[in-house]
């Protein structure tokens, strides 16, 4: 299936307003740039669970000593900046 769809701005942000056929559940969607554009896809609600619970971790194990060094070495691994822990 195929459309156009117009922009818009909306504050400081570009918008798209999407046909009612391609419209999303949810609140959330992914973008991901790729070689054409721009993609966007349904969030995975289950990854956007997964990242809250290891925000979630994170921000306890930053209340206890001795996790807290535990924590600060696995920051300082290479995949640790696919989480940002929120304080």
């Amino acid at each position: 299936m195929k459309a156009t769809a117009r922009l818009f701005k909306n504050g400081g942000s570009q918008a798209v307003r999407l046909p009612k056929e391609f419209r999303f559940s949810g609140k959330t969607v992914t973008l991901r740039r790729t070689k054409n554009g721009v993609l966007l896809q349904a969030a995975d609600r289950r990854e956007a669970r997964v990242l809250a619970g290891a925000r979630a971790y994170a921000a306890f194990l930053r209340s206890h000593a001795l996790e807290r060094r535990a924590l600060e070495a696995w920051e300082a691994a290479p995949l640790a900046g696919e989480i940002e822990p929120r304080p």
